[in-house]
């Protein structure tokens, strides 16, 4: 048994190495960081594994994407905590987070204290989740919650 452990650990950490390595970068990643050229190219490879032909793909070179434009730009870690919109959702969704974990713990804690069958207690549990899904997708999609619209 540990053989087989170690085997499957073995195994997803070489897919994951594999996959970095042979993945091409994002070309929105390239094109926002002002590498039009890269990403026209990976543009290109993606239409031609598709089965389009691309030979036409020239991508403009707009706002912070032109190359003597990369100072002005203070993305980072940081806006989370100078931006005030940013300050207060993150600090919300670190509170909900950490709630949702203990939450989580306390469950799985206490699962061996209820009484009753065990298959019925599983099924509850499992039966409260099923509101929580159409709760949060009704929320995420609410204009506060702070996510974008999907095109």
């Amino acid at each position: 048994q540990p053989f087989n452990r170690s085997a499957l650990c073995f195994h997803s950490h070489t897919s994951v190495f594999v996959s970095c390595r042979t993945l091409p970068e994002s070309p929105r990643w390239l094109y926002s960081q002002g590498q039009t050229e890269r990403a026209e190219e990976v543009l290109q490879h993606m239409a031609l594994r598709n089965g389009n032909n691309a030979n036409k793909l020239i991508l403009q070179r707009v706002g912070s994407a032109k190359p003597g434009n990369r100072g002005n730009r203070r993305a980072g870690v940081l806006q989370l905590v100078v931006h005030p919109v940013l300050r207060l959702r993150t600090m919300v969704l670190m509170y909900v987070w950490y709630a949702c974990s203990l939450v989580y713990y306390g469950l799985t804690l206490g699962a061996s204290e209820t009484s009753g069958s065990r298959f019925i207690n599983v099924s509850m549990y499992g039966l409260v989740e099923l509101p929580a899904y159409p709760l949060c997708i009704y929320f995420i999609n609410k204009n506060w919650a702070g996510r974008r619209k999907s095109m």
